[in-house]
């Protein structure tokens, strides 16, 4: 499990970091739909042992489907990312997680693309 260091670094960004969560080859007005129910987030950024790091970003939306339009358009971003990045989903609620490996995906239950 990564630790909190004195480096970790916590935003509230809202709906404009949701917008940006996007297909580069998606049109504006498509970024500013999905990103229409946002309804509040927190990004955590941890460092650890062994050059360990993990981006921890919980989002929450004003419906389901919300959430999970939100859902598909994070998944379809795995390919480049680069790190292992994994999902896990709640009522109303969509965690995306990016991790430096695999094991602290499973340390953190986001193992895999939910």
């Amino acid at each position: 499990m990564v630790e909190r260091t004195d480096a970790e670094a916590r935003t509230i960004a809202g709906a404009a970091r949701a917008r940006g969560c996007q297909f580069s080859d998606a049109v504006p007005r498509d970024a500013v739909r999905a990103a229409a129910g946002w309804g509040g987030d927190r990004l955590v950024m941890y460092e650890g042992p062994n050059a360990g790091w993990v981006v921890d970003w919980h989002t929450v939306w004003d419906t389901q489907p919300d959430a999970d339009e939100f859902l598909g358009r994070a998944q379809a971003l795995g390919p480049f990312v680069g790190s292992e990045m994994g999902f896990v989903t709640s009522p109303l609620g969509v965690r995306v997680v990016i991790a430096s490996s695999h094991a602290l995906l499973v340390s953190l239950g986001a193992s895999g693309s939910d």
